[in-house]
């Protein structure tokens, strides 16, 4: 049978472990964050407080220059505000939750 992954839904956000025969998946902790979630809100809380920025604030002054006074504390402010918004973040709170992957290429893809 074909599966889409565009078509698949999840009822928790989280690592795929194993399929199921019944066709439902087995989900387990997303590393470094905790998990499975059942809510967006839950899983934004800890992404917010594991988030790390790519520069430091000397590097990041370097880079903007001028505009560098209203980017550091947007960046400083960053996660404060994700766990402010985490509850009213998504229009599906509660799931289901599509596939996501930061990389979905081909060499990232095993079919069984």
């Amino acid at each position: 049978m074909k599966v889409q992954l565009s078509t698949i839904r999840l009822p928790m956000i989280g690592t795929l472990l194993d399929k199921i025969p019944d066709g439902t998946f087995v989900q387990g902790p997303i590393p470094g964050i905790g998990g499975p979630f059942h809510t967006a809100g839950e899983f934004f809380h800890p992404w917010a407080l594991n988030t790390k920025f790519g520069m430091d604030p000397n590097r990041l002054q370097a880079a903007c220059g001028p505009l560098a006074n209203e980017i550091i504390p947007s960046v400083e402010g960053f996660k404060d505000a994700i766990q402010g918004l985490a509850e009213s973040f998504s229009i599906a709170n509660d799931g289901p939750f599509p596939l996501c992957h930061g990389d979905f290429g081909h060499n990232n893809i095993i079919v069984k």
